[in-house]
């Protein structure tokens, strides 16, 4: 755990090589809990105003009454949305902003004036959610941080786990070289160990990956086999690591059974810890995968 005063990194690793890496920055405020203020309301949307530049929006439930004026206690869900997430009765409102919901937890007295931050779980710990998670998943035998001021609060957390954090003073990435192997995740092209090759290009709709044989050269009649069982290792594992999420086309190569290929794309997706689905073959032969957007 790489640790700054207004960001922190948490690299995953297994035996050496890098698996999940996260980056969390103490001005995010997804988590953050507000006292708000009702400024508007339609007939499935009310718009509080929340202290920042943009307006907060929440999702009204059936027969659920809000009005212009009032005060609740709201949670950040997500960090922000675009319009094109309100439709419904609500298609000609142009709003972008964050996404809240109730908060009913919070001590309701003696709160004060409106709007104001009353809790931000990133403004003193911006690794605990993404910490507490890969805990709860399991499979962690060691942690590692470079900041000796949070030592005391990463042994509490970890603590019912039976794991103490051990402190290194320096360049802990470069210390555990994993620094280079984040690097890489801005490279398009990813080499696999046969020779092969896949291609990964975002678009504001969807991210494709292509399959490429490459240098991969063998006559055998097994390369197409060989080459796609490789790629959908490392396409669950790019998933992970760049944290791709949305609609995934991957375009594999000469598909004719595609079952065999499918359930090992499935094993490999396993470990990932968001919810991702294989969804099936298209008309034309691409592979459709979704991954569940979040933090």
């Amino acid at each position: 755990m790489d640790i700054q005063q207004s960001k922190s990194h948490i690299a995953l690793l297994h035996k050496g090589k890098l698996i999940e890496h996260t980056q969390n920055h103490a001005r995010d405020i997804q988590g953050n809990i507000y006292l708000a203020k009702v400024e508007k309301v339609s007939k499935t949307f009310a718009f509080l105003d929340i202290g920042l530049p943009q307006r907060a929006f929440i999702k009204l439930k059936e027969e659920e009454k809000l009005k212009g004026g009032q005060t609740l206690v709201v949670q950040v869900k997500k960090n922000g949305t675009t319009s094109s997430e309100i439709v419904n009765d609500d298609r000609n409102i142009e709003q972008k902003g964050p996404v809240v919901t109730k908060n009913t937890s919070f001590p309701q007295k003696d709160m004060g004036d409106t709007p104001k931050l009353l809790y931000s779980e990133n403004a003193t710990e911006p690794y605990k959610s993404t910490l507490l998670a890969l805990l709860a998943q399991g499979g962690i035998d060691q942690i590692i941080i470079n900041n000796e001021s949070h030592l005391d609060r990463i042994a509490k957390m970890s603590a019912s786990y039976n794991l103490k954090p051990k402190l290194f003073l320096g360049d802990i990435f470069a210390q555990y070289e994993v620094q280079h192997q984040i690097d890489a995740l801005h490279h398009k092209k990813v080499w696999l160990k046969c020779g092969g090759y896949i291609v990964i290009e975002k678009t504001s709709a969807l991210t494709v990956i292509d399959v490429n044989t490459g240098k991969y050269t063998s006559k055998r009649t097994d390369t197409a086999i060989k080459t796609n069982k490789e790629a959908t290792e490392e396409i669950a594992k790019q998933l992970r690591l760049r944290n791709i999420t949305g609609i995934i086309v991957v375009d594999f190569i000469n598909v004719k059974n595609s079952e065999p290929l499918l359930d090992h794309l499935r094993d490999e997706i396993k470990k990932d810890r968001t919810p991702t689905t294989v969804v099936g073959i298209t008309p034309l032969g691409l592979v459709e995968i979704t991954r569940k957007r979040g933090k």
